[in-house]
């Protein structure tokens, strides 16, 4: 079955209580395998008309959302900006410096002594 923009993985049509349905999976482009059911009108449908039928549900379902930041991630910077900020005002790092920069107690009393 050759449906536009994806990759034909498997499918086939079953008779249920309610009438016939076509379950298929399909891979996008991004790899990314897509498992699905159409319904069928009558199960006489070609492979064409159920490829089109396919086509028109993968066009509502195969939306890629939009990516989500991390409230953990952003958290976290937010918290090291605050803290470098005060590591800044007590003169324990220079703007350019990160806070893996800070020296520790040792380098900081030698340091001293050098002056």
């Amino acid at each position: 079955m050759n449906i536009k923009n994806y990759i034909y993985v498997t499918g086939k049509k079953i008779q249920r209580l309610w009438g016939f349905e076509y379950r298929y999976t399909v891979e996008n482009q991004a790899g990314r395998k897509i498992d699905s059911i159409v319904n069928l009108l009558d199960g006489k449908e070609t492979d064409e008309q159920v490829a089109t039928l396919i086509s028109n549900q993968l066009s509502k379902i195969n939306i890629i959302p939009e990516p989500v930041p991390d409230p953990i991630e952003e958290a976290k910077n937010e918290k090291e900006e605050e803290i470098k900020q005060i590591l800044i005002e007590k003169g324990l790092l220079t703007e350019e410096d990160e806070i893996s920069d800070l020296k520790n107690k040792d380098e900081i009393l030698a340091a001293e002594e050098v002056r």
